[in-house]
């Protein structure tokens, strides 16, 4: 289960980040592009452009067609851009 997430204060991001990301998704390991894309809403353009100069978490190669980012990774930096915002 992935949440959109809305921009309606701190508290509320970090609960709906972790009740979005259960405990058993986080073990599960791995997120493909469009489940990352609900937690951390850009464009798929702006993504790969942030993977690419460090903002965003480096992809794996899972198979010769298969990407995705690790879990925990996109949790952690969903916090840090939401602080970052919040910090604004």
């Amino acid at each position: 289960m992935v949440a959109v997430l809305h921009n309606k204060g701190a508290s509320m991001k970090t609960n709906v980040i972790h009740s979005a990301l259960s405990e058993s998704l986080q073990t599960a390991g791995f997120l493909r592009l469009r489940d990352v894309l609900k937690i951390i809403p850009v464009s798929k353009s702006h993504w790969w452009a942030g993977c690419k100069n460090g903002k965003y978490p480096k992809p794996y190669k899972l198979g010769p067609r298969i990407t995705a980012w690790r879990a925990k990774d996109i949790i952690s930096c969903a916090e840090k851009l939401w602080r970052m915002d919040d910090a604004l």
